[in-house]
């Protein structure tokens, strides 16, 4: 089994009704969500979150660790921005898989690190190429359930997106297999917020 990660913005609209009719806007603010997703059901498997413009690598590590709580993968494919060495070491050392993530293109620098010098050698492009699944998976679940957390807390918006989450993996499970729901493919969906845990 193959795992895409990847990363998105949704809107938080917390402004109450008086407060847009009197300025005649609304409040938006942004939260970042990481998703791990099974690259062959589209199932979503673990969601991070935070309020905090922070590097995508940061949540990284806590989304990988629910990720393969939840269901362990042959692979991982996050894009570029997941390169650091440390995120390799994680996923080589740690979990034990090997990640395919491709290397920046460095024309003045030379690749640092034993884990990325290795994974130039022995790189995979055809199963690089399904990390487009969780793109999909973002585009659908903005689609079924809308891109915004209307939610004014933050632990309230986290509870909101998992209930997005579980949505949507109830919605591909049905697709996937009418006649059966496979109830822990949406239910053991796992959600982390950088600041608290939610169970």
């Amino acid at each position: 089994m193959v795992t895409a990660i990847d990363t998105r913005w949704f809107t938080s609209t917390d402004a109450s009704c008086y407060h847009s009719l009197w300025t005649e806007k609304t409040r938006t603010r942004f939260l970042k969500v990481s998703l791990a997703v099974d690259a062959t059901q589209q199932v979503i498997l673990a969601a991070a979150m935070t309020r905090y413009p922070i590097p995508d690598v940061w949540m990284a590590r806590s989304l990988l660790t629910l990720s393969h709580r939840t269901r362990k993968a042959a692979s991982y494919v996050p894009d570029k921005r997941y390169g650091a060495e440390f995120i390799h070491r994680r996923i080589q050392e740690a979990i034990q898989v090997k990640p395919r993530i491709p290397a920046r293109n460095r024309e003045r620098k030379r690749i640092r690190g034993r884990y990325r010098m290795e994974l130039v050698r022995i790189f995979d492009e055809k199963t690089y190429h399904r990390r487009d699944r969780v793109e999909t998976a973002f585009f659908g679940l903005k689609r079924i359930t809308g891109e915004s957390l209307k939610a004014r807390t933050y632990r309230l918006q986290a509870i909101d997106l998992k209930l997005k989450t579980s949505i949507y993996n109830l919605k591909r499970t049905l697709a996937l297999c009418p006649s059966h729901i496979m109830v822990n493919n949406f239910s053991r969906a796992s959600i982390y917020g950088l600041q608290e845990r939610f169970d």
